[in-house]
């Protein structure tokens, strides 16, 4: 078996209106992933400015949104796997 890397764009941290978007984008890697017998799919980390007042709002949407992920990937026999994102500035 192999692993697919999905979008980099991927993005949990972000506003929670652009979330679904999100979603979508994710579970149609997944779906690609399933019919190309993929085992696993890695996804990054959200990002975002540390010093926003809402980080740890957002980490905790970030958590439900993998989670339910996770469930998603291993509905179609898919292992998510979750790597940590490079930082983009300062």
């Amino acid at each position: 078996a192999w692993t697919a890397h999905a979008a980099l764009g991927i993005n949990y941290l972000e506003a929670p209106e652009h979330l679904p978007l999100h979603d979508a984008v994710l579970l149609a890697h997944l779906d690609i992933a399933q019919a190309l017998g993929a085992a696993h799919v890695v996804i990054h980390t959200g990002f975002c400015r540390a010093d926003r007042p809402d980080l740890e709002d957002r980490y905790a949407r970030q958590r439900g949104h993998l989670a339910r992920a996770g469930d998603a990937a291993a509905a179609r026999g898919i292992v998510l796997c979750v790597e940590n994102v490079f930082p983009f500035g300062p």
